[in-house]
Order: structure tokens, then C-alpha cells, then sequence
């Protein structure tokens, strides 16, 4: 799509970018499950069916090395990091928002 967001980036650290949220979005959701990637003129989502990440970790998932207690998943708490440091680089926002219907969506857009 043309008018995806970014329209400009270094292509290497952009790649990063979305494979950390896909491998996430993989990692943490169960097997034979959906996850999307949707692009548009207004930004990037990565949308999972995973279990979402509980409220009182939220303020703090996008902290470097940071894991909540009970993590069955192996990673070093720098996926999140990442993407955010990248997003920023490219005047980009990350959203986490976890869905009602359960799962998360991880979503890019311009930063105000």
C-alpha cells in the first residue's frame, strides 16, 4: 500500500521493527490461532489471539529486559523495547491495546 505508514525509513530497522511485533504476536498466542497484519494510510496493527497483557504490566511492558512474573515463553524483554526505540526513530507512536474478544493488538501510528 503506498500511503502505509512509514512512508520513509530505513528499511533495515523497519523490518526489525515488524518482525519483532509478528514474532510476539506468534509467540504468545496459541496454536492454530489468527494473527493479522493489517497496513493502512493511518498506520500498522499487529493483532493477536493470545491472552493480552494483564493491566498492572502495562505501563511497564515496553521497558527494557522487563518480563512479567510466570513468562513460559523464552525472550529477553527486549522486543517491545525495540520496536518502540524504532517507531520513535521514524516518528511513530506504538499502541498496545488489548482486544474485548481477547488477544492484543500492537498498533504504529504518527506520533503527535
Amino acid at each position: 500500500i503506498e500511503n502505509a505508514l512509514p512512508l520513509h525509513g530505513n528499511a533495515v530497522l523497519l523490518e526489525l521493527m515488524l518482525r519483532n511485533l509478528l514474532d510476539n504476536a506468534v509467540r504468545y498466542s496459541p496454536e492454530n490461532s489468527r494473527v493479522s497484519l493489517t497496513l493502512n494510510r493511518d498506520g500498522i496493527c499487529v493483532c493477536d489471539e493470545g491472552p493480552g497483557i494483564a493491566p498492572e504490566h502495562m505501563m511497564r511492558i515496553c521497558e527494557r529486559f522487563y518480563r512479567p512474573a510466570g513468562q513460559t515463553q523464552q525472550g529477553s524483554g527486549l522486543g517491545l523495547s525495540i520496536v518502540e526505540s524504532i517507531a520513535a526513530l521514524h516518528g511513530l507512536r506504538l499502541d498496545l491495546k488489548n482486544r474485548p474478544e481477547g488477544g492484543l493488538c500492537a498498533g504504529l501510528e504518527k506520533a503527535v
